[in-house]
């Protein structure tokens, strides 16, 4: 869901709806706080209010110039806490590395937990050209260079079982480049919404963030679980 081929560099961003912190090296940052998302799910979403509580934790850490994308995801449920260190390429939808360590439990252990990992996490950072970020969720519509972005989620569902969602798309629509479709997989879920997007700050990328529950033996009170994938905004329309 990569969404193309990377474009050209470009920094003239004119968000709607999110924070940009500026860029500092790692060691000298702490952990970010984790993607806020109550103020979207507790206000409902096209597709409804999800069916169970997010309890899982996302944290955005970096972005390359070559556009991977570097997260923390906390998975809270007992007794599997876990923190799941990633760094996804954007452009293919790939995962380019991946570490999972026990969860930091209590929350004044966070810090600790953070600092006894940064040399590990420093040395996947600089193995892929990443630089730290501190960026919380933007929401759609969007404008950048005079371009207005807006987006929609369709779902495809399950022949045996309408009510189960078994193919994702994400559509954009922009005023200058027209329309395109951009494919996200087939799975199968019983719930599905987009939650927004942290953009790059090297060009005009970003990484969408949906929240989804997956098919489970807890049926119904099955986990939500966050799907990353990349969107250029510049490649891949009709028009260039």
């Amino acid at each position: 869901m990569g969404g193309g081929a990377r474009p050209s560099l470009s920094r003239n961003w004119a968000l709607i709806g999110f924070a940009l912190i500026g860029l500092a090296p790692l060691g000298a940052v702490p952990l970010p706080p984790p993607l806020e998302t109550a103020h979207l799910l507790g206000r409902g979403l096209p597709s409804g209010l999800p069916p169970v509580p997010l309890a899982d934790e996302l944290y955005a850490l970096g972005w390359s110039p070559t556009n991977a994308f570097a997260v923390l995801e906390r998975r809270t449920e007992v007794p599997q806490l876990a923190v799941r260190f990633r760094v996804l390429d954007l452009v293919d939808d790939k995962v380019l590395f991946e570490a999972q360590w026990p969860d930091w439990g209590e929350p004044d252990q966070k810090d600790a937990w953070w600092a006894a990992r940064q040399p590990e996490v420093e040395t996947v950072f600089s193995r892929f050209g990443l630089v730290p970020t501190d960026r919380q969720l933007g929401v759609f519509p969007l404008i950048i260079d005079n371009e207005f972005y807006t987006l929609a989620l369709r779902k495809g569902h399950a022949p045996l079982d309408p009510s189960w969602v078994d193919r994702l798309e994400i559509v954009v629509n922009s005023t200058g480049r027209g329309l395109k479709t951009v494919a996200e997989g087939t799975g199968l879920w019983r719930w599905a919404a987009l939650l927004g997007f942290v953009p790059s700050p090297f060009e005009n990328r970003i990484a969408l963030i949906l929240v989804v529950q997956p098919a489970g033996w807890d049926g119904d009170k099955q986990p939500l679980r966050f799907l990353v994938s990349g969107l250029s905004l510049k490649a891949g329309f009709p028009k260039p």
